[in-house]
């Protein structure tokens, strides 16, 4: 995304130049509250998931959520939480 939005030549360029470096992360184990909070805050979309060794052992997608969370009033508030601009301060409270 980082490439297309400055419209450089993904050809020639390299990884390191693009990637995101100290990614948020959760942990399998964790709550789902926890990711969910975690993309709020940070307005990401998706988030690593990690093993006791930082080995990355997937990913959870805000539309993992939605698909898999029974409750769209709560979904639709993350969606609406993620996307806000940055700057503006996010609602209190748990989104589940």
């Amino acid at each position: 995304m980082k490439v297309v939005a400055d419209a450089r030549d993904a050809r020639r360029m390299r990884v390191q130049e693009v990637m995101t470096r100290d990614p948020v992360t959760c942990r399998a184990d964790n709550d789902l509250q926890v990711a969910l909070d975690a993309m709020a805050d940070h307005q990401v979309r998706r988030i690593p998931v990690v093993d006791d060794k930082n080995q990355i052992v997937g990913i959870i997608s805000q539309s993992d959520v939605a698909t898999r969370v029974s409750e769209p009033a709560k979904t639709a508030e993350l969606v609406k939480e993620i996307s806000k601009s940055r700057g503006k301060s996010l609602a209190a409270g748990p989104l589940l």
